[in-house]
Formats: structure tokens, C-alpha cells, sequence
């Protein structure tokens, strides 16, 4: 699914809950280039130590639990 694709989804009520993850990119990176994007409180990068997980991404429903500090608590397998 294409990032606008996605958008017409959001804007029509028929995804509620979606993250983006980005590849080989610094949080701060993407801070500067994508602060303005509609998607932006939806973007993850994946952190080099978790490499292993690229193919999953896209192609494996998970969930992600966020703590109160922000940060990953733990990551779920299976539907939202």
C-alpha cells in the first residue's frame, strides 16, 4: 500500500490504527525531512540492532506498546 493509498483509508474511516517504519534512517532524520507530513506521528525507525526484523515488517501484523516515557515496551505478533 502506497502512503497515499493509506491516506484515503484514514480519510475515509476505514483504518483506524497504522505505523510507517523506515529503513536505514535516523529518528532525526526523519524529524527534519518528514515533520510536516500528515503520517509523521506514525513513523518508526528501526534501529540497526533490530535488523532482523525487515522482513516481518509489511508482512506480519504486530502491535507495539509505548510506555509512559514513550519509549518500545514490548512488541506483540498478530492482529490489532
Amino acid at each position: 500500500m502506497t502512503i497515499g493509498s493509506l491516506k484515503r483509508s484514514v480519510d475515509g474511516g476505514r483504518t483506524a490504527k497504522f505505523g510507517i517504519v523506515l529503513f536505514e534512517e535516523t529518528r532525526e532524520g526523519v524529524a527534519q525531512r518528514k515533520a510536516e507530513a500528515w503520517y509523521y506521528p506514525n513513523i518508526w525507525t528501526l534501529a540497526s540492532a533490530s535488523a532482523d526484523l525487515k522482513p516481518l515488517i509489511a508482512r506480519v501484523p504486530f502491535q507495539i506498546f509505548i510506555g509512559a516515557d514513550g519509549k518500545v515496551e514490548h512488541i506483540v505478533e498478530g492482529k490489532v
